[in-house]
């Protein structure tokens, strides 16, 4: 499939960019902050706000998906994930890696 021509994009609409803007995003945030939440951490942090996304896409109907009230019992699911992903960073600090003693840097 060959590239649109410069014209073509120039007469699209600007909605378009939103999906390269928002993808350069995650992956700055990704490369930032995974390596300070750890893996699980990390995704932990994307699935919440991924439901988090997901409600305000029912809510409203967005994308073509049905609309669908945020009831308290949803609202009650998505904060429940949101606490989990709390627990999960909640006092975890990163470990040291192995010959390294604590607080040194082992240079």
């Amino acid at each position: 499939m060959p590239l649109p021509a410069p014209s073509q994009l120039a007469r699209a609409p600007g909605w378009i960019w939103i999906g390269g803007v928002l993808g350069v995003f995650y992956i700055s945030a990704a490369l930032m902050m995974a390596p300070k939440l750890g893996a699980a951490g990390f995704i932990a942090a994307v699935v919440a706000g991924q439901v988090l996304a997901a409600l305000l896409v029912d809510q409203f109907g967005l994308a073509g998906f049905a609309v669908r009230a945020l009831t308290p019992a949803r609202l009650a699911g998505a904060m429940l994930i949101v606490a989990g992903m709390l627990v999960m960073q909640w006092g975890s600090a990163p470990a040291q890696p192995a010959g390294v003693p604590a607080g040194g840097s082992g240079a």
